[in-house]
């Protein structure tokens, strides 16, 4: 199995000092006001230990439906012992 768990974090953009951007989780409940954008990432957890960013989504309550789709397809994986390939669309 690809991945055995996934979890969302709510993460930041901040214009950097070359024209880019840095994103970062969001820690303790703290939200940076200079911040350019709020987000939601959707992470997929690695057996042999890691994450992976599965989709990105701007309010938490679409992250939670991507998250539910993921944790089912999960939940149902476990149960008959197969493999599934997920694509997660926009």
């Amino acid at each position: 199995m690809l991945y055995d768990a996934f979890e969302l974090q709510k993460m930041e953009a901040y214009p950097d000092n070359h024209g880019g951007t840095i994103r970062k989780p969001i820690e303790d409940c703290k939200h940076d006001e200079g911040c350019l954008q709020v987000f939601w990432v959707i992470q997929g957890h690695l057996p042999g230990g890691g994450v992976e960013t599965l989709a990105e989504r701007d309010t938490l309550e679409k992250a939670e439906q991507v998250y539910n789709y993921l944790c089912g397809m999960l939940a149902c994986c476990k149960k008959y012992d197969v493999i599934v390939s997920i694509i997660i669309g926009g």
